[in-house]
């Protein structure tokens, strides 16, 4: 069992890999102390290697991070780095490094691309993140050292795994270690001595690259953005012209900006993305960032300069208390004040700089009738905060609507919260889901598609899904089954894709499904061909390489195509085989519609 600190006595434990349980109560204990480094450390069955696996939550929020390191005659190797809550893929990617650093006696396949370094030449870098070096930092005094100092271990928290180039990863020189680092345990066996009469010696094993130092940033690496605020954060980086991802955390949302050079390239702020997200995320007065150093991303949603951003970004901080000053809150109706307004009176009314289509606007106004609460709106007419906050304000300050608060009743008892059994939830999960692959069962994904069916179908919203075949090119036309390591990358990849609320299942004998909420066709489409860019980036498993990898992904959609989940299922099934037919890897049933009814 577990001891307090977080660490399992390697003595007891021999050549004993920790189970799932195991990993849920580290994840546990980690989660509720946040801050402190917890560890597991074991033997391999010739008791030559140890294998330690750390788990430590970020103190501000952020997934957990696990990182697994092997060491071998005193040479530590780091074997993967991933963030994550779901102990079930983290024991599987645990399994598959061991087993193959046991089998071949290097890490060469890099399943879930975890831990990579960048490329010297450019042009093979990812079209993905690309996490340069990653280095996992040396442990305690040795493999029996109970628990590490807290705060260690949270400089990478938060990010997601990154996508390797074709290059295989190659450890950096640890302290201590000989000037030539072996990149595999078998190159740190013992050479042969020459027979004698040899004319050549024995050829030593290649030296490591050293590794980048870290670059010295005008600013720290991690901090509370009331201390340094946004604004004044954001000109540090583009002075010092560094290349990184920055995140910001508060108690509502997450946002993520990845720069280059110090200039943004890709931003995301709750469900805003590119220069809408910079322009909300500026608005933030409190929360906790972290930047991370030497991490690449091609994406490139950002297009306007940092001192425009910041000039929409006072507007936008502007209107919003002007909004608030009124009386407005999310949970705000609004009420036309001109109900017989024509639609010539309204366009020489809100007309003159309007914000957003005046067509629209009138649509909009037209439908106020103070029942709709503005977040209601929101999700009604997919607009983002920043649309929706400078509607208002523009009809509001031309004298067009008011604002209504309804009368909210008062709290009259107190609410004692409940202890939720983690280990019970955890239980069914796994009954639920496939040992071998992490994914849910083929009657789980019909049992929670049911579920959302009735949810959307109450709420009117849409739902997608998107049912897949993963295979191998064998040559004459044939497909295979993909490997294990391969099928293991691939739900890595698509875990990283995903939201917490898409779900990843089997779909009947030997093809896959998901299921996305609140997602129309168009939506679905799009994260189709995200997971497509993914999984062909680099070689699947380190050894399925993409022009070998043959997809077919088709998509169909609720309420747009079918209002009932078997023809949903049918149509998506008849995508997919249209998209294996077409030699596509991705078909949505809305353009096939006419195939299918003529």
């Amino acid at each position: 069992m577990l001891k307090k600190s977080g660490l399992l006595s390697q003595a007891n434990r021999g050549p004993i890999p920790p189970d799932i349980t195991e990993l849920h109560q580290l994840l546990s204990q980690a989660l509720e102390r946040r801050g402190q480094n917890f560890q597991i450390s074991w033997r391999s069955v010739d008791m030559m290697t140890t294998y330690t696996l750390n788990l430590a939550s970020p103190l501000k929020g952020g997934e957990p991070r696990w990182q697994l390191t092997s060491e071998l005659r005193g040479i530590r190797t780091p074997m993967f780095d991933y963030g994550s809550c779901d102990v079930l893929l983290v024991h599987n990617l645990m399994s598959a490094a061991v087993a193959e650093l046991t089998t071949t006696g290097r890490m060469q396949s890099g399943i879930g691309n975890t831990i990579i370094r960048r490329d010297d030449t450019p042009g093979k870098m990812s079209d993905t993140i690309i996490q340069m070096q990653a280095a996992t930092p040396p442990q305690g005094s040795g493999p029996s050292a109970t628990q590490t100092q807290p705060g260690h271990g949270g400089a990478n928290a938060g990010g997601a795994p990154a996508t390797s180039s074709s290059t295989h990863f190659a450890p950096p020189t640890m302290p201590g270690a000989p000037q030539a680092a072996h990149a595999n345990a078998a190159s740190t066996m013992p050479t042969p001595p020459a027979q004698a009469g040899s004319q050549s010696a024995a050829v030593p094993p290649p030296a490591a690259p050293p590794t980048r130092p870290e670059p010295i940033l005008p600013f720290p690496r991690e901090g509370d953005i009331g201390s340094l605020p946004l604004d004044e954060l954001l000109r540090k980086i583009v002075e010092s012209r560094v290349t990184g991802k920055l995140e910001v955390r508060n108690k509502n949302a997450t946002a993520l900006v990845w720069v280059q050079d110090g200039s943004p390239v890709d931003a995301t702020a709750g469900d805003a993305e590119g220069d809408e997200a910079i322009i909300e995320l500026l608005t933030w007065r409190d929360g906790q960032y972290l930047f991370e150093s030497r991490v690449l991303r091609n994406t490139h949603t950002v297009h306007q300069s940092i001192d425009a951003l910041l000039s929409q970004s006072r507007q936008l901080s502007e209107r919003t208390h002007y909004l608030k000053e009124a009386g407005m809150l999310f949970s705000s109706t609004l009420l036309p004040k001109r109900t017989n307004i024509t639609d010539l009176e309204f366009v020489q009314r809100a007309g003159h700089q309007a914000p957003l289509n005046v067509d629209f606007m009138n649509k909009f106004y037209r439908m106020l009738d103070g029942k709709q609460t503005i977040e209601e709106m929101i999700r009604a007419f997919q607009l983002s905060r920043i649309q929706i906050i400078t509607l208002i304000y523009h009809l509001l300050t031309n004298d067009l609507i008011k604002i209504s608060n309804p009368a909210v009743k008062s709290k009259q008892f107190a609410v004692q919260p409940r202890v939720i059994d983690g280990a019970a939830i955890q239980s069914v999960m796994m009954s639920l889901r496939r040992a071998d692959t992490g994914m849910f069962i083929y009657p789980a994904f019909l049992y929670f598609l049911e579920q959302e069916y009735f949810r959307c179908y109450r709420s009117r919203s849409p739902l997608s899904v998107i049912v897949f075949e993963m295979r191998m090119h064998a040559g004459n036309g044939n497909r295979q089954l993909l490997p294990g390591p391969a099928i293991l990358d691939a739900v890595l990849r698509i875990s990283q894709l995903k939201r917490h609320v898409d779900l990843l299942a089997h779909y009947d004998a030997y093809d896959y499904a998901l299921l996305l909420p609140n997602t129309k066709a168009n939506g679905s489409q799009i994260f189709a061909n995200r997971l497509v860019k993914a999984l062909t980036a680099t070689p699947l498993g380190g050894e399925l390489e993409p022009s070998k990898l043959a997809l077919s992904m088709g998509c169909a959609s609720i309420p747009e195509d079918f209002v009932d989940l078997s023809s949903l299922l049918g149509a998506a099934d008849l995508a997919m085989a249209q998209a294996k037919a077409q030699n596509k890897p991705v078909v949505v049933y809305r353009d096939i519609k006419p195939i299918t009814t003529n």
